[in-house]
């Protein structure tokens, strides 16, 4: 299962001291962690790279099934644009993530943003909306729920 191997990828960098951040709260993990389906797998099966985020076990509870509002989306921006490009720069991990963002994002081909992350994530802003309006999914916000 993908979810395994990011789990990898977070512990390998915590073993080399590296810190690893919740994308939601800004917290550095610590062993209570959950990888974290952005979009709830639940109501979108996608267990691509750019939507699993490392999580404080207690965000990932209290998001559970429900969508990150846009404004907790735009919130950690930085957090997920920095886990990106730590996690999946290398080139061990660059083309999949391309690959994915290209299959499951595909407006994020066409917009103009800079480079590989940031197109990522303008086709994240992109499908959340579309979630949001095809499906009603119910929205979580970190801050009022921590």
């Amino acid at each position: 299962m993908l979810t395994r191997v990011v789990g990898e990828i977070i512990e390998a960098q915590r073993g080399a001291n590296r810190p690893v951040w919740c994308v939601w709260t800004g917290k550095r993990l610590d062993d209570k962690y959950a990888v974290d389906h952005c979009f709830p797998f639940a109501r979108w099966p996608n267990n691509d790279l750019w939507n699993l985020m490392p999580a404080w076990a207690s965000a990932n509870t209290s998001k559970s099934d429900r969508l990150p509002s846009a404004l907790s989306l735009e919130s950690a921006r930085g957090r997920i644009l920095d886990r990106w490009h730590d996690a999946y720069g290398s080139p061990n991990y660059l083309d999949r993530f391309r690959a994915e963002v290209a299959a499951s994002l595909p407006i994020a081909r066409i917009m103009g943003a800079a480079g590989p992350f940031d197109r990522a994530f303008a086709g994240l802003q992109h499908q959340r909306i579309r979630l949001r309006t095809d499906q009603q999914l119910a929205e979580w916000e970190w801050a009022a729920s921590l």
